[in-house]
């Protein structure tokens, strides 16, 4: 399994967690910042609110991107060797 996407919620929300747990994925590596510093947030950081999870047969590492027209930074998961992207549910 691999999920992706903008979910708007900090590594440590408990949102997140509840989801991780409730489909069996994690994060295949550090927490790196994918929304840029000085956006309109209490403390003005850059944090990470963009998550790729990966289950047992999902993404194996996530690289981050360059912003390209986006004030986040894209990821890219990279999948076990002979994966088909398709199958995955």
């Amino acid at each position: 399994m691999l999920i992706g996407g903008d979910f708007n919620m900090v590594p440590w929300s408990g949102a997140l967690r509840r989801i991780m747990r409730a489909s069996g994925t994690a994060r295949p590596g550090p927490v790196r910042p994918t929304l840029r510093a000085g956006y309109p947030t209490p403390l003005r950081l850059p944090i990470a609110i963009d998550h790729v999870l990966g289950g047992r047969d999902g993404a194996t590492a996530v690289a981050l991107r360059p912003r390209l027209g986006s004030d986040h930074r894209g990821g890219l998961a990279r999948l076990p060797a002979g994966t088909d992207p398709r199958a995955l549910p």
